[in-house]
């Protein structure tokens, strides 16, 4: 028997794809397809998304941006995710303006739990981003109404849906009842 070795996909040949309609990820050169969103995920990704960019756009701290855009997190083998909302500071707009996918990852990532995702997939999406240089990430859970919040140095700190959520030092001075993310 002869062992044949997987050719693993570059971030440019992802980008060079035919647009089938279809949302990819590329986790360390493997391409990944993603299911479409349940309605409650687009909804709570959509309600965070209007809190930070009301919060952001009055401040002109920079962008928040949608699941549509991709960010290169590792080369060779490449990964590129897409988090459902990010923020991108105003220091590095320059980053998001040129062709092509975003070199590192945003400075606050938001990702959505959907009742697909596993446990082994949340570690590697929150271990990537912060590896790669994100300053703040939230994990929400709209069946447990909560959200995991994650630092830099790897501690994270449950919040549930009567407590409020805030930027740290990424988005200083936002604050916003997490119970509104799932009204």
């Amino acid at each position: 028997m002869v062992a044949t070795e997987k050719k693993l996909m570059t971030a440019d040949e992802l980008l060079a794809m035919p647009d089938d309609g279809a949302r990819y990820e590329l986790v360390k050169g493997e391409l990944r397809k993603m299911a479409p969103a349940f309605g409650e995920h687009g909804y709570v990704a959509g309600r965070i998304h209007e809190a930070l960019l009301l919060f952001v756009a009055e401040k002109r701290l920079g962008l928040i941006l949608s699941a549509d855009t991709g960010y290169k997190l590792e080369s060779q083998p490449d990964t590129v995710r897409a988090p459902d909302v990010a923020f991108v500071s105003a220091g590095r707009l320059a980053d998001v303006r040129k062709a092509g996918f975003v070199s590192g990852a945003p400075d606050l990532v938001v990702e959505v739990l959907s009742p697909s995702n596993s446990a082994r997939e949340m570690t590697e999406k929150v271990e990537q981003y912060l590896t790669a240089g994100c300053r703040l990430l939230w994990i929400v859970d709209p069946e447990g109404r909560s959200v995991t919040v994650w630092m830099p140095d790897r501690t994270a700190r449950l919040l549930h849906d009567a407590d409020e959520i805030d930027g740290g030092d990424v988005l200083a001075g936002f604050s916003c009842p997490i119970s509104r993310f799932f009204e």
